[in-house]
């Protein structure tokens, strides 16, 4: 299983990984991004809260907060990062959530979230290759809404298109996500 032995690995190239890491079952739940900026997971979310849904078919997740938890002590890893690593038996999500960002920087702001979410898809295979090549890989950028004006398909195709070609992974950008392989 997947799942079973990228943690093992991701355990052995860090000593906090056990304070990072969290293993979920519930069908639904939400990411949030605290206030010191560790993602963590939630039950419930008001609707006025931003958050990212996950739908969990085949339970159990992996979800591992990556950025101000385990990227702190990771061996090798420098730079921007994103805040989440979420994984099933057969799918690992990148997550980056930009979910205090108003209108007037979204654009600067999902430029970021895609540099980070570049750096991190770059440690991962660099320092987990075998487990990385193993499992259907998405990278998502969460914002708290729709931006406005609305974005070109020929932008969105664009961006898709740089995550697939240079690291084999499906670019979203979502306020949801749902496992199902």
């Amino acid at each position: 299983m997947g799942n079973r032995r990228l943690r093992e690995n991701l355990k052995t190239h860090n000593n906090v990984f056990d304070k990072c890491f969290k293993e979920e079952s519930r069908k639904v739940f939400y990411v949030v991004d605290k206030k010191k900026g560790k993602s963590e997971i939630e039950y419930a979310v008001s609707d006025n809260e931003p958050a990212l849904e996950i739908v969990n078919e085949n339970p159990p997740i992996g979800f591992l907060s990556f950025d101000n938890c385990y990227a702190e002590h990771a061996k090798g890893y420098s730079g921007k990062r994103c805040d989440c690593v979420l994984f099933s038996s057969k799918e690992l999500l990148f997550v980056e959530l930009k979910l205090d960002v108003g209108n007037s920087r979204i654009a600067r702001n999902l430029k970021e979230g895609r540099d980070q979410l570049s750096n991190t898809i770059t440690y991962f295979y660099d320092y987990f290759k075998d487990d990385f090549n193993s499992f259907f890989c998405n990278a998502i950028v969460v914002l708290p809404k729709q931006p406005y004006p609305k974005k070109s398909a020929r932008l969105a195709n664009l961006k898709k298109k740089f995550f697939l070609d240079n690291f084999g992974v499906e670019y979203l950008e979502n306020t949801e996500f749902t496992f199902n392989k």
